[in-house]
């Protein structure tokens, strides 16, 4: 990416990989061509972002899912899918978190992505401003919002 940030932590990892002789080559993108290129499987690595959702599911499917919408690593596992798939339709929550902890110990031994950090979204609100709910991914809803 373009942004401050986005350099600063590939110059970190850059320099990370050097000691162990991993030379890394970096490329300034805008949003839009690093994302088709991820798509395209036109990149040896990528930092990429997400925020996060409540509901496992948003977090995890399009990301893992060998057809996924965001499965920029082109990860593909049978099993997984076929997990991912049993935890869309499960109503039990218990028994929908068990197939998520089987499909994340079988993700955390494939590596189909290596997951540096979850940045920490700090706000605050003033007393005047009224329907606002805060939900953890990081978004704010607007829409219920007045003052």
């Amino acid at each position: 990416g373009t942004l401050p940030a986005d350099q600063q932590t590939a110059q970190m990892i850059q320099n990370m990989l050097k000691p162990a002789g991993i030379e890394v080559k970096l490329e300034k993108v805008e949003v839009a061509a690093l994302d088709e290129q991820t798509k395209s499987g036109n990149f040896e690595a990528a930092l990429a972002y997400w925020s996060g959702r409540q509901d496992p599911d948003q977090s995890i499917y399009d990301w893992v899912y060998s057809t996924g919408t965001m499965n920029s690593s082109h990860y593909s596992n049978p099993d997984v899918d076929k997990m991912l798939d049993e935890a869309r339709v499960e109503t039990d929550n218990t028994k929908r978190k068990a197939i998520y902890d089987q499909v994340m110990k079988i993700i955390q031994e494939d590596i189909p992505y290596v997951y540096l950090y979850h940045g920490n979204n700090t706000l605050g609100v003033s007393k005047a401003v009224k329907g606002f709910t805060y939900i953890p991914d990081g978004m704010i809803r607007t829409v219920n919002i007045s003052k």
